[in-house]
């Protein structure tokens, strides 16, 4: 059985590793929840791993860029590396979509025009 020490080098190991922030925090999260659990562990140690995990925690989100998506587009394991999982969007879809969302707005645009000034508008 894992001790709560043992738990809490995982967390540092995912900080300090070439993982999607996501994946680490993740994991990270999961190896609190672990430490918490624990039976067999005295209070103070699980007060130094759960700092040590919180540490780490800081560590990933210190590197982050808030504009950056912290998933790497969905990144998944493939051979050790982390490769983006991005669909391929067909542009007659995308054509399609633009086209549905005008012909909403041309029936926003015609109710506002029917609106008669004496009538109460209803939110």
């Amino acid at each position: 059985m894992k001790t709560a020490l043992e738990f809490a080098k995982t967390a540092t190991h995912y900080a300090s590793s070439n993982h999607p922030p996501n994946h680490a925090l993740n994991k990270i999260m999961d190896q609190v929840s672990r430490i918490e659990l624990l039976k067999n562990a005295t209070p103070k140690m699980k007060e130094q791993a759960l700092e040590i995990c919180w540490d780490a925690y800081a560590k990933v989100l210190a590197k982050l860029n808030s504009a950056e998506d912290e998933s790497w587009g969905n990144a998944k394991n493939r051979d050790g590396k982390y490769i983006p999982d991005l669909e391929i969007v067909d542009n007659n879809d995308f054509a399609e979509l633009v086209a549905g969302e005008s012909e909403h707005a041309d029936g926003a645009q015609i109710a506002i025009e029917d609106y008669q000034e004496d009538e109460e508008l209803v939110f």
